[in-house]
């Protein structure tokens, strides 16, 4: 899925460019986490832990995607 970042990068995520496009390739629930993977600038996978779905929310936008899906 598309998202964009809106968020702004930090000491933990300095590997994101505010307002690019990226995909997040899966989420998963650890303790009371959520995490994103994401490919970053870096050309490397990274796992962003978020506290909340309201949290993560205010770092990405959907992005609505064009690309013709095979189910």
């Amino acid at each position: 899925m598309k998202f964009e970042f809106i968020g702004k990068s930090d000491l933990i995520v300095d590997y994101l460019t505010h307002g690019k496009k990226y995909d997040i390739l899966q989420f998963e629930r650890y303790n009371k986490y959520l995490l994103a993977y994401v490919i970053g600038d870096n050309n490397k996978l990274n796992c962003i832990p978020y506290r909340s779905m309201e949290t993560f929310n205010q770092n990405w936008r959907c992005v609505k995607s064009n690309d013709n899906l095979l189910l």
